[in-house]
């Protein structure tokens, strides 16, 4: 089980939200666990997709 902090510290409730960093970050952490377990090295963990930035005019 891989827990990931909740917004607000709320969880297990319809309104339970979390950050897509976290989200992303307790991925990782299941993944190079699976992957260690099946004696695989994966490469550099993802990362959370970044919102797009405005340019200044």
């Amino acid at each position: 089980m891989v827990f990931i902090p909740c917004v607000d510290g709320l969880s297990h409730n319809e309104a339970e939200d979390a950050l897509p960093e976290d989200v992303t970050a307790g991925t990782n952490v299941l993944l190079n666990a699976v992957a260690a377990r099946a004696g695989v090295r994966v490469g550099a963990p993802a990362q959370a997709p970044q919102e797009p930035q405005a340019v200044p005019a």
